[in-house]
C-alpha cells in the first residue's frame, strides 16, 4: 500500500540546511495499524506530513498503491489527499464557528456527491464515533475528547484508504484516550489502515507494529 525508499527532507534556514529525514525506507501493508514513536524533533511529524501529502520530500520515492506521489504537483497532491487519506491532528483543527455536522461534512464538499449522500455519510461517521447527538453543537461547546472524536469522524467520512494520526491522544485525559483508541481499534477491525505518531507507549501498544525514529540519524532504528 505505502512504500518509501530513501526519503529525505532538508529545510533551509538562511545559509544553513537541516536534514530532518535522512533516508527513510518504510512499507505499510493494506489493513496494517502502525505506531511511529520517537523523541521530540526526531522527524515523526515531518514523515507523517509527507505520507499525508501535506509536505513533499526533498528526495527519495513515495509510492501509494503504486503511484509515485513524490512526482505529483501540489494540486495533484491535494486531490489525492482528499480522495485517499484521512488526517487527524493533535489540536483537532476544527472550524470553531461551524457546527460539528458542518466540520465533518467539509471534506465531502470537494467531491461530486449529492446532499443526500453527504448527509448519510456524515451521520454514519458521527454515529461511529458516538457523537451524533452533538451534530448541531459548536466545537467550543465540546470537551477535548469530544473534539477529537469529531476530528476522527471528519477524517473517516470520505472513506479513505488510510488514516494518519499525529499525536491523537496528546491533549487528552486517560478516559478520552481510551475512548479514542477504542474507536481506532474498531476502524482497524473494519479494515481501515492506520498510521499513528505518538510519544505514549500505552497508545502505541494498541497498534499491530511499532517503529521508532532515531533523532540523530533521521531514520528508523533497526
Amino acid at each position: 500500500m505505502i512504500y518509501t525508499k530513501d526519503l529525505c527532507k532538508i529545510y533551509s534556514q538562511g545559509s544553513e540546511q537541516h536534514a530532518i529525514l535522512k533516508g527513510i525506507s518504510f512499507t505499510v501493508q493494506q489493513g496494517e495499524y502502525v505506531a511511529i514513536m520517537g523523541v521530540s524533533g526526531s522527524g515523526k511529524t515531518t514523515l507523517l506530513n509527507i505520507l499525508g501529502c501535506l509536505d513533499t520530500p526533498t528526495s527519495g520515492t513515495y509510492l501509494f498503491h503504486g503511484q509515485d506521489l513524490s512526482q505529483f504537483t501540489s494540486r495533484q497532491l491535494a486531490k489525492f489527499r482528499n480522495q485517499h487519506i484521512g488526517f487527524i491532528f493533535q489540536n483537532y483543527c476544527l472550524l470553531p464557528r461551524d457546527t460539528v455536522y458542518s466540520n465533518v461534512e467539509l471534506p465531502l464538499l470537494y467531491r461530486n456527491l449529492s446532499s443526500k449522500e453527504r448527509k448519510h455519510r456524515v451521520l454514519t461517521a458521527l454515529e461511529q464515533v458516538g457523537m451524533i447527538s452533538k451534530a448541531k453543537a459548536l466545537p467550543t461547546q465540546l470537551s477535548g475528547g469530544q473534539r477529537q472524536k469529531v476530528a476522527i469522524a471528519r477524517a473517516y467520512v470520505g472513506k479513505p484508504s488510510i488514516l494518519l494520526a499525529d499525536e491523537p491522544t496528546g491533549n487528552l485525559d486517560a478516559k478520552s484516550t481510551a475512548e479514542v483508541l477504542a474507536i481506532f481499534h474498531s476502524l482497524h477491525q473494519s479494515g481501515t489502515s492506520i498510521i499513528m505518531v505518538t510519544h505514549d507507549p500505552h497508545a502505541a501498544k494498541a497498534a499491530g507494529r511499532i517503529v521508532t525514529m532515531d533523532k540523530d540519524q533521521g531514520r528508523f532504528l533497526a
